[in-house]
C-alpha cells in the first residue's frame, strides 16, 4: 500500500505482541478463576436449609451478603473496581511494611517488595476482572440451576440425597450444558475488559500519576452517582428473594 509505514510496524512489533500474549494471559486466568468464583457465589446465593438454624444462618450470612455481592459489582464501574483494587486492596495484603499476608508470616516483606514491583498491576488487573466476572457468572449460573425442573430436586431429596450432592450430582451437569452459551459469552466480555487492566500495566506511569494526583479519591467520589441504581437493583431483587 503507497504510503504505509512498514517501519512503525516492525518498531512496536515486539511491543504489540507483547501486549497480546499478556491479554491472553489475563484472559485465560481470569476465565477460569471468574468461572470457579461465580459458580461458589451461585450455590451460595441458592443454598438452602429446611428448618432449624442452618436456616437462618444461610440465609443472612450467605444469601444476603452474595445478593449485596452481586448487585455491587454489577452496578459499579469496572475501571473504578479495578483502581480499588490497586490502590486499596492489592497494598491491604501485599505490602512489604504491613500488608497482611507479610505480617501474619505468610509471605516475606522481600518476596511482598519484588511481586509488587514486578506483578502489582498485573495482580490487580486479575483480582478485579475475577471479582467483577464472578458477579456475572454466579447470575448465569443461578439462572442455569433454575431452569432444570423442580420435580428433579425433589425426586432426590425424596430418595434420601442431600441438598449439596443433589446439586452436585444431578442439578448442575444439566444446567452446565445450557450455560455454555453465556459462559462464552461472558468469557468475550473478559477478553474486553482485560485490555483496561492490561492498559494499566502497559502503562505503569499511569497509576504513578494516579497515587501523585490521588485518583481513586475523585473515582470513589463518582460511586454516590451509581448507588440509587444499585439500591434499586438489590432491594427488588432481595424482596423477590
Amino acid at each position: 500500500m503507497t504510503g504505509f509505514r512498514w517501519e512503525i510496524i516492525e518498531e512496536y512489533g515486539p511491543l504489540f505482541m507483547d501486549g497480546a500474549l499478556m491479554t491472553i494471559k489475563c484472559t485465560i486466568i481470569c476465565v477460569i478463576l471468574g468461572t470457579l468464583w461465580g459458580l461458589t457465589l451461585g450455590l451460595g446465593r441458592m443454598a438452602k436449609a429446611e428448618h432449624g438454624v442452618w436456616k437462618y444462618v444461610l440465609r443472612y450470612l450467605v444469601q444476603f451478603p452474595v445478593r449485596f455481592y452481586v448487585s455491587a459489582f454489577r452496578g459499579t464501574p469496572l475501571f473504578v473496581q479495578i483502581m480499588v483494587v490497586h490502590f486499596a486492596l492489592v497494598p491491604l495484603f501485599i505490602n512489604p511494611r504491613d500488608g497482611l499476608l507479610v505480617t501474619s508470616g505468610m509471605m516475606s516483606a522481600d518476596f511482598a517488595r519484588e511481586l509488587r514491583s514486578n506483578y502489582g498491576a498485573f495482580l490487580s488487573c486479575i483480582v478485579a476482572i475475577t471479582l467483577n466476572a464472578g458477579a456475572y457468572v454466579s447470575e448465569i449460573f443461578r439462572a442455569g440451576i433454575q431452569s432444570i425442573d423442580k420435580g428433579q430436586m425433589e425426586a432426590s431429596r425424596a430418595l434420601g440425597m442431600p441438598w449439596w450432592k443433589t446439586m452436585r450430582q444431578v442439578i448442575l451437569p444439566q444446567a452446565f450444558r445450557r450455560i455454555l452459551p453465556p459462559l462464552g459469552n461472558n468469557a468475550i466480555a473478559i477478553v474486553k475488559d482485560s485490555l483496561a487492566g492490561v492498559g494499566h500495566r502497559s502503562g505503569g506511569s499511569g497509576l504513578r500519576r494516579a497515587h501523585r494526583f490521588r485518583r481513586l479519591r475523585h473515582l470513589l467520589g463518582t460511586l454516590p452517582d451509581h448507588l440509587p441504581g444499585l439500591l434499586g437493583y438489590y432491594f427488588p431483587a432481595g424482596a423477590a428473594g
